[in-house]
């Protein structure tokens, strides 16, 4: 059976009809054309002007789009690029790194990675790519130039490096504090120093950690430094796992911080044996006031008992002293004599030495005994 079409009626057909029909599809034609072309427009412009390198290469490796910003950072321009027959060995030298970039390419999956990639100056920059393929499968790339953000990584590890190397190499410790007395660093190289392990003091306050008369001393001279922005330096006695000993600590507060900081360093030195060396020098030097107070004494009692001994030997001359007399005489002379033997040895200990008058240094004994009091 042939098929049956419902077809207008030529003679049912208006010319002006037709020509405003016709009118209207070449008006949403040309309005779908300018459309197109500012969306390409503005596309363009987005790919020109974006704060990242924008690329293209085909399976072949010629260049199909090069941005503005991937001028600035390698310095070709795309007109250098469409003119290369290999523009990939612009950027990529070794031909074993050019072949693994350009199998990156043509297999995107969107992942960034790190190369480094040469510039038109020589330079070698350190550079993020991924590689995405477009629904109408055009290869495209996006580039970020990390080689600034890497020379200040590699700076920062190499002075914390140093910074380590430095603290490991001091006896002292090194403490940042803010202004409520949170331990917010450590550093050290001996442990055996601190209240307890590093690890557990880090993010605690010191009035939490250490008692609370060395406690409030630090803080008192934390919020000191802060207020003042001067040095400060205090000595304090702390049970540590060492034992007990004296520290000495030297407190600065630290600048240039942003978002208002407010920091303390505090570097603070082991003096326990400079502290034991201070005490053994006032325990010398008041041993040395007893011996030398005990030889003036000496010195001035050897006159006392030669009388005594004189006058004992006289007495025992005279005819008309009794027995019972001389017997007490016999005593005395005995005793002083056991006394002058003591104070000779007594004197021999001491070296105590007489001086003439003017280089003399005169002794107050009762204010030596004093001071030994």
């Amino acid at each position: 059976m042939q098929e049956e079409h419902d077809l207008p009626d030529k003679k049912s057909i208006n010319p002006c009809d037709l020509v405003c029909e016709i009118d209207k599809i070449k008006k949403r034609l040309m309005g779908w054309e300018r459309a197109v072309v500012e969306n390409e427009a503005n596309f363009q412009a987005i790919i020109e002007n974006a704060p990242v390198m924008i690329n293209s290469f085909d399976e072949t490796g010629r260049c199909l789009l090069w941005n503005r910003k991937s001028e600035d950072m390698l310095g070709w321009s795309r007109e250098e690029l469409m003119d290369c027959k290999d523009p990939l060995s612009l950027f990529y030298p070794s031909c074993q790194s050019r072949d693994k970039v350009f199998e990156n390419i043509k297999n995107p999956d969107g992942i960034f990675r790190v190369y480094e990639v040469m510039a038109k100056d020589g330079t070698q920059r350190i550079q993020e790519w991924a590689n995405f393929k477009l629904p109408n499968g055009m290869l495209i790339s996006f580039g970020i130039d990390i080689t600034e953000k890497k020379e200040v990584e590699e700076n920062l590890r190499k002075n914390e490096a140093r910074f380590r190397a430095f603290t490991e190499a001091i006896p002292d410790i090194l403490f940042v504090f803010d202004i409520d007395g949170q331990y917010v660093e450590i550093f050290t190289s001996s442990e055996d120093l601190l209240y307890d392990e590093l690890e557990k003091l880090k993010g605690l306050k010191i009035q939490d950690v250490i008692p609370d008369e060395v406690a409030a001393q630090h803080l008192e001279v934390i919020r000191k430094t802060i207020e003042t922005q001067e040095k400060q330096i205090f000595e304090y006695q702390l049970d540590v796992k060492k034992g007990k000993c004296w520290f000495e600590s030297r407190t600065s507060p630290i600048k240039g911080l942003q978002d208002g900081e407010l920091l303390v360093a505090s570097s603070v030195r082991d003096i326990t044996r400079r502290k034991l060396a201070e005490k053994e020098i006032r325990e010398k030097e008041k041993l040395a006031v007893v011996i030398e107070t005990a030889g003036a004494v000496c010195h001035e009692l050897n006159q006392p008992l030669h009388i005594i001994t004189g006058c004992c030997e006289l007495l025992e001359q005279e005819t008309e002293v009794s027995e019972n007399v001389r017997r007490k005489i016999e005593i005395i002379l005995r005793e002083v004599n056991r006394m002058a033997k003591l104070n000779h040895n007594l004197l021999n200990i001491t070296s105590y030495k007489t001086k003439s008058y003017m280089e003399a240094r005169i002794i107050d004994i009762q204010q030596a005994s004093g001071k030994i009091l």
